[in-house]
């Protein structure tokens, strides 16, 4: 991720956030409207956002720009490996059975299911279940 004072940082899951360097606000503006054209979209003070998956690898891309950051910012989020199974969040105590079950009931019953939290943690693997 890069934050707009320009600071790259690296997430690794067990292994928290470490910095990975610098890059400036030009080279910063220059990645984002590259993948803006890959995603066959475009990026703009008008349109200062970019959202999608990228075409390689799957991975997810967000791109802010000036107004709504003061310098350019994005973020890269890597496909999960695997699926976790909602058992082993039971048994590491991430959830309790009884949550598990309602999540479990709800993908039944084909209900709409909004899951919400921390920044790397559990919410990405449980919306693809």
């Amino acid at each position: 991720m890069l934050n707009p004072d320009g600071k790259l940082f690296i997430e690794r899951l067990g292994h928290g956030v470490a910095p990975a360097g610098e890059m400036s606000p030009a080279a910063a503006e220059m990645v984002i409207g590259t993948v803006a054209h890959a995603l066959q979209s475009e990026v703009d003070t008008e349109q200062p956002i970019i959202s999608g998956e990228l075409p390689i690898g799957g991975h997810r891309f967000e791109g802010l720009l000036p107004p709504v950051v003061a310098r350019p910012a994005f973020t890269i989020r890597r496909r999960a490996s695997r699926l976790i199974p909602l058992e082993d969040y039971v048994r590491t105590g991430v959830m309790t059975e009884y949550q598990a079950a309602t999540i479990r009931s709800a993908i039944s019953a084909r209900l709409n299911i909004i899951i919400s939290g921390e920044r790397a943690r559990a919410r990405r693997r449980l919306r693809m279940l």
